[in-house]
């Protein structure tokens, strides 16, 4: 091994040089790689989000529509847009230092219509499952904008169950604007006809990073009972 000193004399040869660089590259590699080395920078960075976290409380979403309960992902701060006058009711939360980073809780403000129903409230009454793009076809209706075949790429759509609630799930991209969403359509009242949506939509790059901590928040939810 090569001490710091011999590191600063200089080559006897090129081959010396080379054989030089060689070992002190090799050692750069072992600390990126080692796991000690990984944890301790790890634990030297900034924790941002635990900071945001310390400083404002956790949010919490209490009786909007089906929902009970929800409990808004630490670091999330609500915001202050509204839904335009005659387009249903929202709430709308964002990750504190990136306001496109968005979690929403959106009712239409009515009905589906009968046929939507009926196709709804049967493909949640059947277990679990992916669905076939003929049953995504036939919720087109319920899914809105996420049903588009030109402006929204389907990543897949299925039925799960959350809490003992069967919903509807849609993951996919807007291909134009390239954003990614997560979305949950939920059943208010068992007749397929009062459609609640939950979903969680952000720049692709982003998307990922919170992806997790929404989904885990996604699993505090308390369904209202009716």
């Amino acid at each position: 091994m090569t001490s710091a000193d011999d590191n600063n004399q200089p080559a006897d040869s090129f081959e010396d040089a080379l054989c030089r660089f060689k070992n002190n590259l090799s050692a750069e590699l072992d600390n990126f790689f080692d796991e000690d080395a990984i944890k301790a920078r790890r634990t030297s960075r900034p924790r941002k989000i635990q900071d945001i976290t310390r400083q404002s409380p956790q949010l919490e979403v209490v009786n909007f529509g089906v929902v009970g309960s929800f409990l808004v992902p630490p670091g999330w701060v609500e915001g202050t847009g509204q839904m335009p006058s005659g387009q249903g009711r929202s709430r709308i939360f964002h990750q504190a230092s990136k306001e496109g980073v968005q979690l929403c809780f959106f009712f239409r403000g009515h009905r589906v219509s009968d046929p939507a129903a009926v196709e709804l409230a049967g493909l949640l009454a059947r277990p679990d499952h992916f669905l076939k793009l003929s049953e995504f076809r036939a919720v087109q209706e319920i899914v809105r904008d996420l049903g588009s075949r030109d402006g929204f790429k389907l990543l897949q759509a299925a039925t799960r169950e959350i809490k003992g609630k069967r919903v509807l799930v849609v993951e996919g991209r807007f291909a134009s604007r390239e954003e990614d969403t997560y979305a949950l359509f939920v059943d208010v009242d068992g007749s397929g006809s009062i459609v609640q949506e939950i979903y969680y939509q952000a720049p692709k790059f982003d998307f990922a990073r919170h992806l997790f901590e929404v989904k885990v928040a996604m699993e505090s939810i308390g369904w209202r009972l009716s």
